[in-house]
């Protein structure tokens, strides 16, 4: 995930909160912050060891706060969502510049 702010984050995330109260999978959004990889840079501020911890937490944690789907979460904290995440217009808008970006259209 490119961080909570983009419209591409925030649409995936109520997509994957939508699907999975359908199939009983679990599935939230993590942003692991801004960390010093060959994507972020070396001068990412982040810790590289914090950026990995929530999305192992989600995956093993008894904890009842990782069994919802649907939430947003930066280092095992809940997060706001962009109001983008309700507006299905903006939803539309980006998706249809996406395909015009590359090609490939979702419907």
């Amino acid at each position: 995930m490119l961080g909570g702010s983009t419209g591409a984050d925030n649409y995936g995330q109520k997509l994957d909160g939508t699907l999975s109260a359908t199939s009983g999978v679990v599935s939230s959004a993590v942003d692991p912050g801004w960390v010093p990889t060959k994507m972020g840079g070396a001068g990412a501020p982040g810790d590289l060891e914090d950026g990995h911890r929530t999305q192992v937490w989600l995956s093993v944690s008894d904890d009842a706060r990782a069994k919802v789907s649907g939430q947003y979460w930066y280092h095992r904290q809940l997060q706001p969502p962009s109001a983008a995440v309700g507006d299905v217009g903006y939803q539309d808008r980006l998706i249809m510049r996406l395909a015009e970006i590359t090609g490939v259209s979702l419907g």
